[in-house]
């Protein structure tokens, strides 16, 4: 007979990180995202908007993870079975939470995207199938010249274009992708985690950005060269110069996402160092 599963709604981001840390940690570049986010909620570098934490358990031991820290978020899940993923997508459903996309693991992602479209009646309207990709020894490419710095208030006209066309060439309305832009550069900049790659005539040709960390770990993303200065390396250097850095400054790993979709980015992060770990999926939902 199968053990009942059940699922625990948290208080706090703190009472979930504590419950969820050891468990995430025995894979800690794959379960970056929910790591990363939790421990910037209990630090008070992420502002929550009705969050929702969330863990399933048998009554002994713990089989699964999830958290949404806004309604317009999307709800995260650790590797758990599908039987965990229908608990907390039932859970969800009694309790008529949104649910505006998921991200996690390939299998747990698309097992809830079935779930939760016969639950809730809504579509499916895009699919991203995404791989985590870890690095822990850098392969330094040449440099050209070129260097990386941390961008400055100067740089914020050329880095909300650089942020928005990001947004807008992964899917994002125009509008949606500017306040994305600024928001995410008012709240990282500051804080000396966004990037400026230079070319050897000082211009700013490529970025990057520190978004989460982990004990051992750090997250890279907004990884992005404007059409002009493409294929030129800029993308591949800015990556391994920003990772160097966080190594060099104690982090073990560094890690990132990828759109698997994209042969060129991929292929830019592994000559750099990186190397996939896992899939992962996100699913955004819609009304049908």
């Amino acid at each position: 007979m199968g053990q009942t599963l059940r699922c625990i709604f948290h208080q706090a981001s703190r009472d979930c990180l504590d419950e969820a840390k050891s468990d995430l940690m025995v894979h800690e570049s794959e379960n970056s995202l929910l790591l990363g986010l939790l421990s910037g909620l209990v630090e008070g570098r992420f502002v929550p908007n009705a969050p929702l934490y969330m863990s399933v358990t048998d009554g002994v031991n713990y089989r699964g993870h999830a958290l949404r820290t806004d309604l317009n978020t999307p709800l995260d899940l650790s590797p758990m079975s599908t039987k965990a993923v229908d608990c907390i997508a039932d859970a969800l459903h009694r309790r008529a939470e949104p649910v505006a996309k998921v991200v996690g693991p390939r299998e747990a992602c698309h097992h809830f995207a079935a779930r939760w479209t016969q639950l809730s009646g809504l579509g499916i309207s895009k699919t991203m199938e995404q791989g985590i990709y870890e690095l822990r020894h850098v392969q330094m490419p040449h440099l050209d010249g070129g260097q990386l710095r941390l961008a400055t208030e100067s740089d914020d006209e050329t880095l909300i274009s650089f942020l928005r066309r990001f947004f807008e060439e992964t899917g994002a309305p125009e509008t949606v992708a500017s306040d994305r832009a600024k928001h995410i550069l008012t709240r990282d900049r500051p804080k000396q985690n966004v990037f400026v790659w230079e070319d050897r005539w000082n211009r700013p040709v490529s970025m990057a950005a520190r978004v989460r960390d982990t004990d051992n770990g750090a997250s890279i993303s907004y990884v992005y060269t404007p059409p002009l200065y493409r294929r030129q390396g800029h993308g591949g250097r800015v990556v391994a110069c920003l990772s160097k850095r966080l190594l060099d400054g104690g982090k073990r790993m560094c890690n990132l996402y990828t759109d698997l979709a994209n042969p060129t980015s991929n292929g830019i992060y592994q000559k750099v160092g990186y190397s996939l770990i896992a899939r992962s999926a996100e699913i955004t939902f819609a009304e049908v």
